[in-house]
C-alpha cells in the first residue's frame, strides 16, 4: 500500500511540475519534492536538518525560497510569510498587499 501511495503521490506532483503549475512544500515536505526529482537544479529551504536527506537541489538558509514553480519554507512559524508569497504569486502583490492589511499581518 505504502509504494501505491508513493507512486500516485509522485505521479500527482510530477504531473503539477510539468504543467508548471506552482508547488509549494513548507518544513520536512520538501523530501518528498526531492523524492519526485523536483528539486534536480533547484534552490529550496527545508526545517534544519533536513537538507541532509535531500539528495538534489541547493539548500538556502532562509525563510523561504522560489525558485521557478518551486515555493519552500523553511518551517511551521513561515506558514503565514508562505501563505502571503503564494498569494503574493498567484493573486499579485497588489492582493497580497490589501490581504495582508485585512489581516493584520502588516502590523507584525
Amino acid at each position: 500500500m505504502r509504494e501505491i501511495l508513493l507512486y500516485v503521490t509522485n505521479s500527482l506532483i510530477k504531473e503539477a511540475n510539468d504543467k508548471a503549475k506552482i508547488i509549494s512544500a513548507i518544513c520536512a515536505a520538501p523530501i518528498v519534492l526531492d523524492h519526485a526529482g523536483l528539486l534536480k537544479d533547484k534552490s529550496y529551504t527545508a526545517y534544519p536538518g533536513f537538507s541532509e536527506k535531500i539528495k538534489d537541489g541547493t539548500y538556502k538558509d532562509e525563510n523561504i525560497v522560489v525558485d521557478g514553480n518551486i515555493i519552500t519554507g523553511k518551517g511551521p512559524a513561515i506558514a503565514a510569510s508562505l501563505a502571503f508569497t503564494l498569494i503574493g504569486i498567484l493573486l499579485g502583490k497588489d492582493k497580497e498587499e490589501e490581504i495582508r492589511k485585512e489581516t493584520l499581518y502588516n502590523l507584525l
